[in-house]
């Protein structure tokens, strides 16, 4: 994962963290190579009461 502002995280611990007080749901997801060289992977999340 790489140093933010926005800071990276697994969505293991998306769950962990905010799960008990928020229901998650994936909006949107997208793969690409990183400078052409590492996959990366943004994921976008909706976090609702």
């Amino acid at each position: 994962m790489m140093a933010g502002p926005p800071f990276s995280i697994s969505t293991q611990q998306l769950q962990d963290y905010y799960s008990s007080e928020y229901n998650i749901q994936p909006l949107d997801s997208q793969t690409e190579l990183l400078k052409g060289k590492v996959n990366a992977q943004e994921k976008i999340w909706l976090l609702k009461k």
